[in-house]
Formats: structure tokens, C-alpha cells, sequence
């Protein structure tokens, strides 16, 4: 008698077991796409430094200044800006993909909304890198020009070639699933 009574006791944790079990499987697929999205990420990251850098030293060039320790640091302290912008546009796009939008949306207004902070930030910086490039002396000189250039460049690729990554990203490479989800009528 204690057998049966047993028995369905034993098939219940089967299932716990089974739901458990499809709950880790699908938390691993969850954490395996989000890790996913982080390398695309960090490699379009990468890439718009180097841009950053081959904008900052063809400037260099253009305005015949040497590439010294200065310079060097002007191009160093590139990679918080170029960085921020890039996350800030892919941010914003994963965030209307989490929100259900459309992906030429999302896209488009990932552009729109994030244009005007960037090119302000971006300006600000690069006027006021002048005085310091005209009156600071031959020390600045290097560290001003590798930063105009490089925020220069890096920012027009930037607004320009995250959207168009992203795009084939998802249509061509397929390597982000974007899923529509359908509008709530109230």
C-alpha cells in the first residue's frame, strides 16, 4: 500500500524535475544570446577606436605636428568618448527591441534621438579643444589635434556605420533575432 501512495509522489518530482530542468535551458539560451549581442558589441567597439585612432594620426599628419606622448594621450582619452557613443546608440536600439518596435523604427529612431547628444557632445568638445590648439603652446598642439581628429572622424563613422552593423546584424547575419511584438489595444 505504501508503494502506491509513493508512486505518484515519484512522478510528480519528475516533473518538478522536467520544469527545472526547461527553466535552466532556457535561462542558458537566454544568457548565451545576451553574451551574444555583449561580442558584437565590444567588437563594433573596437573597431570605431580604430577608427578613432586612424582619424586622430591623419590629422596629426595633415596639420604636420609629430605623434609624441601628448598625442598619445589625446588618443587614449578617445576611447570614452567613441565608447559611450556606440553604447548609448546600441542601448537605445535594444531597448526598443526589448519594447517590441519594428526594427526599421527602432533603427530610425535610434539615429534621430541619439544624433542631437552625440554631435552636442561631440562639438562642444571640439570647440573648445581650439583655444587650448592656438594659445596652449606646442605641448597641446599634438594632444588638441589628435582629438579633433579623432572625435571627428569617429563620430560621423559612428552615427553613420552603427545603424547600417546593426542592420546587418540582424537582417543578413541573422546573429540578433528581432521579434515584433503585437500592439496592445486598449
Amino acid at each position: 500500500m505504501l508503494g502506491r501512495a509513493t508512486q505518484p509522489l515519484s512522478q510528480l518530482w519528475k516533473v518538478h524535475l522536467a520544469v527545472l530542468e526547461s527553466k535552466i535551458g532556457e535561462e542558458i539560451a537566454r544568457e548565451s544570446l545576451r553574451q551574444q549581442r555583449q561580442d558584437t558589441a565590444h567588437s563594433v567597439r573596437d573597431l570605431y577606436y580604430q577608427i578613432a585612432q586612424t582619424g586622430a594620426l591623419i590629422y596629426l599628419a595633415i596639420m604636420g605636428s609629430p605623434f609624441g606622448f601628448m598625442a598619445f594621450l589625446g588618443i587614449a582619452s578617445l576611447i570614452g568618448v567613441i565608447v559611450s557613443h556606440v553604447i548609448v546608440l546600441f542601448d537605445f536600439i535594444e531597448e526598443m527591441h526589448e519594447k517590441g518596435e519594428p526594427f526599421e523604427q527602432a533603427i530610425r529612431n535610434a539615429g534621430i534621438e541619439r544624433l542631437r547628444p552625440v554631435l552636442t557632445t561631440v562639438c562642444a568638445t571640439i570647440l573648445a579643444l581650439f583655444p587650448l590648439t592656438s594659445h596652449g603652446g606646442p605641448l597641446w598642439k599634438p594632444l588638441c589635434y589628435a582629438q579633433i581628429g579623432g572625435l571627428a572622424v569617429a563620430t560621423f563613422i559612428t552615427l553613420l556605420l552603427v545603424p547600417v552593423l546593426y542592420s546587418i546584424a540582424v537582417l543578413d547575419l541573422r546573429i540578433v533575432k528581432w521579434e515584433t511584438k503585437p500592439k496592445e489595444t486598449l
